[in-house]
């Protein structure tokens, strides 16, 4: 305004009075333009007010949905919804101030881009693959010593299983070893249902040989190494049911045939106590033992057969009653607790408590063994026989290169008659290491 009315100075009369009445006319234009856009500014603020009504009732009554997204029709006619577009260098989107619907350009990339809406979440877990095994593996132990297990075996998810469900797998394997023992059997694992139902069905014909470590005289001061040839067959099953989305429950069985003969190369020696020792032998030289239960399982490893991290915690109830087959009356209650913690991407402590006990009238191969399955490794079976078992654990395992790892534990473990026979001064140590091999680079 200040320079326009230095112009004017050197202007006439007539020619200042025409100015002034266009400055008017524009001033006033500019008044009638603002009130305009403060008029359409309140229209807009109101819209929302308009889109929600309250009712006599107090209830909200929402603006009618076919209104939402579309222009107003200046004529009346029906207005057009307003889709998104992607183009390759903007995007343009229905954006709704004050009730209605407007365009609104935003720049993009130089290509089209299409929002996803799980960025930056962790991807899902690969889909599980079909794995084919032929494995022959070397092993040795105190009660077969060294032989070779042969194992083939597919591994495979099943129709509508998720990248979460666990593979289901059925494998076969024979077992051959230097003091005579071989077998053959198969196991089938199923998860059913996306994991809801969990169904495992197993047998084989074994011809085992081991030895019996007894004791016997007045005072047990006498040792007896009794080697026994133990064959037969045996099957079992169990299905147990999700209940949440870790905790699973569900019946077992199991049948067993075995017959047990003293090795041909020994004979009794003859002292106090051998006769007793004879009598519990000859009992169980043939038995038919036939077993339900229940078995509770708590499962968040994040894999069943190479667990990096999670628990696992088990706890099995098995009935023998003559009512279902079996020739002796007894219990046995198993409880196991496992802990695997990641310490890296190639490195896993593996913790583990176990505990057995076993009650009732047993045949003697019927009680809790050290050196059953991998809690204390070392002790043969027969060595350490009785009615209670209790064994920890501590187990560290390393990725080498290739599928290779190394591994190194070390645990304690004790039997007794009952829980009052447990000493800390009796415990049995358990330490070493060793190479383990990935069989299953999928699985």
């Amino acid at each position: 305004m200040h320079s326009i009315g230095l112009k004017c100075r050197s202007l006439s009369q007539t020619q200042k009075h025409f100015m002034s009445i266009k400055l008017e006319r524009y001033c006033g234009k500019t008044i009638v333009q603002l009130w305009r856009i403060a008029i359409l500014i309140m229209i807009l603020a109101a819209g929302p007010m308009g889109q929600e009504k309250k009712t006599d009732e107090g209830e909200q009554t929402s603006a009618p949905a076919d209104t939402v997204g579309k222009m107003p029709s200046p004529k009346g006619k029906a207005a057009k919804k307003l889709p998104d577009l992607v183009r390759s260098d903007r995007l343009i989107r229905p954006v709704q101030m004050g009730g209605q619907s407007f365009d609104v350009e935003s720049p993009l990339v130089s290509e089209a881009v299409l929002l996803n809406p799980a960025e930056g979440q962790a991807p899902p877990p690969p889909k599980k693959k079909r794995d084919f095994l032929v494995v022959p593996i070397p092993n040795s132990n105190p009660t077969t010593g060294f032989g070779l297990t042969a194992v083939a075996g597919l591994i495979y998810p099943l129709p509508g299983d998720t990248p979460t469900t666990p593979p289901s797998s059925t494998l076969l394997g024979g077992v051959c070893t230097e003091n005579g023992t071989w077998g053959l059997g198969f196991m089938q694992e199923a998860y059913l249902a996306q994991d809801r139902y969990r169904l495992k069905l197993g047998g084989g014909y074994v011809g085992v040989n081991w030895d019996l470590d007894a004791a016997y005289g007045s005072a047990d001061q006498y040792q007896l190494n009794i080697p026994f040839n133990q064959k037969g067959y045996a099957f079992m099953g169990e299905c147990l049911v999700r209940l949440s989305s870790r905790f699973f429950i569900g019946p077992t069985f199991s049948y067993a045939s075995l017959d047990t003969a003293v090795r041909s190369d020994f004979e009794f020696p003859d002292g106090p106590g051998i006769e007793e020792i004879r009598a519990d032998i000859q009992d169980a030289l043939s038995a038919r033992l036939s077993q339900i239960g229940v078995h509770a399982l708590w499962d968040s490893r994040d894999n069943t057969f190479f667990p990096r991290r999670g628990w696992l915690a088990d706890f099995e109830a098995n009935m023998y009653r003559e009512a279902w087959g079996s020739e002796f009356n007894y219990e046995v209650y198993l409880a196991s607790v496992n802990r695997y913690i990641g310490l890296g991407p190639n490195q896993v402590l593996a913790l583990r408590g176990h505990g057995r006990f076993a009650g009732g009238d047993m045949p003697f191969f019927a009680q809790s063994a050290l050196g059953v399955g991998p809690d204390l490794r070392g002790y043969s079976f027969g060595e350490h026989l009785d009615n209670l078992l209790l064994a920890v654990q501590a187990e560290y395992r390393r990725d080498l290169f290739w599928r290779l790892g190394a591994v190194a534990f070390a645990g304690a473990g004790e039997v007794a008659p009952d829980w009052s026979g447990l000493r800390w001064d009796t415990l049995l140590p358990s330490y070493g290491v060793g190479l383990r091999l990935r069989l299953s680079k999928k699985n």
